[in-house]
């Protein structure tokens, strides 16, 4: 009795949907900062750092393009931007209703990693490099057509369907082994919770109340965060369920510990070896899911434990589209048989259950070179990222002469990707994902302030950072701040260095209109000061306890001089 194969069809269309929406918000979310980051009026204006750029490039004889893939090469300054952000918020929102939408990723994959470099240091996230990851294997993904409704398009071929969920796959298992693998103490001994809502770059109100939850509780989130983060990808690609994965996760943990958290080629044999013997298809209790004629199976529970995974993190920190992006590849677990049940009953019969045609032959080839070319590429650099101390100590080896054929076959395979492979990087189209590896475990903030006379300082406030007693910060949604960001990160260094944050001292004792537009109080509107200095204040929650007897959210004291008092003069003098 043949069984009727579950579709995709369906299921790549949500996919689309979300990707589409996705490029709307991070787009929009750009353009609306664009002028006030790089604009010819902003902290650090692309079009004086493309035409510096290009010189040294020319110099060296090298290409352009090749080098820095952008379209800003035929124009960075305000107009530029103004047709990126127009261009990409329009390419989204036909994606997302379904026109020509494997035309429309190229373009917004080539549009994107346009202003991924046009960004700068502000648009150095790892959602941005997901973004433009997702949308280029997107292509191969993708139906052809102008447009068709559902019951007319093709079947995505099966090596585009798997090149989308070992994508997922790879930034959720890659963010839980690089916690493994970093050495912190905190999530070695279960407390990196304890540090994570008020240390987080942009945190909000309910942040404060997760802080203040029983122990119990956030020791609890980082076993959940480890079973999302570790376990739930296998079930992307393995059948193991049951006793069996409680026994892998369990062996898995035994492995690490004894190898002090060394994820090294005979760990993963190991592992991987374990897997198979554990899979249901070895053992016999199996029928393919995608020829069972109920919907079953494992990876509907991994789509489940990463949506929810992204829900906390976003009911409790800002982190713009990474959580929707996330989520929007997950959704490539399913088939269109979990899909119809969440649809209401006047548009379940409308909804495609059942497989329809195969692409075309030469499409398939193509998705299948792809495919060929992306995953093992994704492979290596998985294992570059979270295997480097193995890959030291191997290193050591070979030159000492006392490496095994497994060592020098692996350092051999890594070398090729650096010699081949590494000048694609710079296309961001495969890489490497780890999020929160070792947690900050103190808080300081960057207090910008201003002086006529320098003895009466006037302090910038921020749209989204905390810089107030009484506040935590405000839900951001699916905006990304690139500003208020980077003076997390920039908070992170001991002193007061050069690039950016320079450029942004500047800007402000230039009175730039751009960049004080990126800004909540501007303490100087009719003149800019003299003087600018910053100072570093250490921040952390209060207790319920002084909460309710203050009202205030944050404990401060006074850390000294982040930078040293700066004038106009100096700046333009130490540029000469």
């Amino acid at each position: 009795m043949s069984v009727r194969q579950p579709g995709h069809r369906l299921q790549r269309r949500v996919f689309f949907a979300l990707l589409g929406a996705v490029h709307v918000i991070a787009f929009a979310s750009f353009w609306a900062q664009a002028h006030g980051l790089v604009g010819e009026g902003g902290i650090s204006p692309a079009v004086e750092t493309f035409a510096q750029m290009g010189r040294v490039l020319s110099a060296r004889g090298e290409g352009a393009f090749t080098t820095v893939p952008t379209l800003a090469w035929w124009g960075a300054g305000d107009t530029a931007l103004h047709v990126f952000g127009a261009a990409g918020v329009v390419g989204g929102l036909l994606l997302a209703v379904g026109v020509a939408p494997r035309v429309l990723c190229a373009v917004l994959w080539l549009l994107y990693l346009s202003v991924f470099h046009v960004g700068g240091p502000f648009l150095r996230f790892q959602w941005d490099i997901l973004l433009i990851e997702a949308t280029f294997a997107a292509i191969f993904y993708a139906p052809a057509g102008l447009w068709r409704p559902l019951a007319a398009q093709d079947e995505p071929s099966a090596a585009s369907l798997w090149v989308m969920r070992l994508l997922v796959f790879k930034v959720m298992l890659m963010s839980g082994v690089v916690k493994l693998t970093s050495g912190d103490p905190t999530w070695a001994d279960g407390t990196a919770l304890d540090y994570h809502y008020w240390t987080q770059p942009l945190p909000h109100a309910a942040a404060w109340y997760a802080h203040a939850a029983p122990e119990w509780a956030r020791h609890g989130g980082v076993i959940l965060t480890f079973v999302g983060e570790l376990l739930a990808p296998f079930l992307v690609i393995l059948d193991v369920r049951g006793w069996r994965l409680l026994l892998l996760a369990a062996g898995t943990g035994v492995g690490l510990m004894a190898t002090g958290g060394s994820i090294g080629p005979v760990f993963v044999a190991a592992f991987v070896g374990a897997a198979l013997v554990l899979d249901d298809r070895v053992l016999g209790a199996w029928r393919p899911t995608w020829v069972d004629g109920s919907p079953k199976g494992d990876r509907p529970a991994a789509f489940v434990a990463f949506t929810l995974l992204m829900a906390g993190i976003a009911l409790t920190g800002n982190y713009g589209f990474f959580n929707l992006l996330t989520v929007a590849l997950s959704v490539t677990l399913l088939d269109d048989r979990w899909l119809r049940r969440a649809l209401p009953a006047r548009l379940r019969a409308q909804a495609v259950e059942s497989a329809g045609v195969p692409p075309p032959g030469r499409w398939r080839i193509v998705c299948a070179v792809a495919a060929a070319v992306l995953l093992p590429l994704s492979a290596l650099k998985m294992l570059n990222m979270v295997g480097r101390g193995t890959l030291r100590a191997a290193a050591e080896r070979v030159e000492k002469g006392e490496a095994d054929l497994g060592e020098r076959l692996l350092l051999g395979a890594l070398e090729v990707r650096e010699t081949v492979f590494e000048p694609l990087d710079a296309f961001a189209t495969v890489n490497g994902y780890g999020l929160f590896a070792t947690m900050t475990t103190t808080r300081d903030e960057l207090v910008v302030e201003g002086s006529d006379d320098g003895q009466t300082w006037k302090a910038y406030g921020f749209r989204y950072k905390p810089d107030a007693l009484d506040r935590v910060g405000p839900v951001v949604g699916l905006h990304m701040p690139r500003l208020d960001w980077q003076m997390w990160f920039a908070a992170l260094a001991p002193r007061c260095r050069g690039g950016w944050f320079v450029d942004f001292v500047q800007a402000l004792l230039e009175g730039r209109p751009d960049v004080l537009g990126l800004l909540r109080a501007v303490p100087f509107p009719d003149a800019p000061p003299r003087y600018v200095r910053v100072r570093r204040v250490g921040y952390t929650f209060t207790t319920p306890e002084e909460r309710e007897e203050t009202g205030h959210v944050w404990r401060t004291w006074s850390r000294g001089l982040y930078c040293p008092v700066l004038t106009l003069e100096q700046l333009k003098a130490a540029r000469r």
